[in-house]
């Protein structure tokens, strides 16, 4: 009696890790959509999604700079962000879809919009100080690479996004 219970609890695990990764795959596969390349011009063009571009993906995010305290691993750390005020819609679709799912790298603000976490360390200082004077009045365009998430356990500030180009927004 003791073999079948064992069997039954163990089958129920598997079923329910086999259930889950079908289910964030299906999920994710609707969420992520091919993100669009865009040119020199940074003009989109596209969409294609191959097997190569699932992984990495050039798209734009528009918004301004906050910088908020993040707690991870019981670390306290300043985090730059990004409020995203627009953007490509499957890229926005993508985030939303990680947060309802429970990771915790981006989030949204109290009231509704997306934060994306930003890390600044490869920019230039001129990039980076059009990121960090932007506001709501005066938001900043980017070009990010989007990297899919991999595992768990993130550190403090980590960001999915590698920014590619800033430029002064409308």
């Amino acid at each position: 009696m003791k073999d079948i219970i064992i069997a039954a609890i163990i089958a129920l695990v598997v079923g329910a890790a086999i259930g889950y990764y079908v289910g964030y795959d299906i999920g994710y596969e609707k969420a992520r959509g091919p993100i669009p390349q865009t040119d020199e011009n940074d003009e989109v063009v596209g969409p294609e999604a191959t097997e190569e571009s699932v992984y990495e993906q050039i798209g734009p995010l528009s918004g301004y700079y906050i910088q908020e305290e993040e707690i991870a691993w019981d670390e306290a750390t300043l985090c730059d962000n990004l409020i995203v005020t627009d953007g490509f819609e499957k890229l926005l679709g993508f985030y939303e879809y990680l947060i309802e799912s429970g990771n915790t790298v981006d989030s949204k603000d109290s009231f509704g919009r997306l934060v994306v976490t930003l890390n600044l360390d490869n920019l230039t200082d001129t990039q980076k100080d059009l990121i960090k004077n932007s506001s709501a009045d005066a938001p900043v365009d980017l070009t990010v690479r989007v990297k899919t998430p991999n595992g768990g356990g993130a550190p403090a500030c980590y960001s999915f996004v590698e920014v590619l180009e800033v430029t002064a927004g409308d």
